[in-house]
């Protein structure tokens, strides 16, 4: 009997493609957080919550502040390490 899955040595070789995985979720999962917050901000507005979705507003933006944040410190801080050759 065959096993279900046998990886040959090129798939090994191969690796996995994390371009495509950054491209798939960047293109289908975030939008689609996106929208469950804008919803769920437009639904609490029409309840009359507006001071709530503004505060999910601003804890979404400086959520995704830090996200982009973090990266580019990280990529400030290896060119400061590359000039300063330390």
């Amino acid at each position: 009997m065959y096993p279900l899955s046998t990886p040959t040595a090129e798939v090994l070789a191969a690796g996995i493609n994390a371009d495509s995985i950054v491209t798939w979720s960047l293109a289908t999962i975030i939008p689609l957080i996106l929208l469950f917050v804008g919803i769920s901000i437009m639904a609490g507005a029409r309840r009359g919550d507006v001071s709530g979705g503004m505060n999910t507003t601003m804890v979404v933006l400086l959520g995704a502040i830090v996200i982009v944040g973090v990266p580019l410190f990280i990529a400030i801080a290896r060119q400061v390490v590359g000039v300063f050759g330390a």
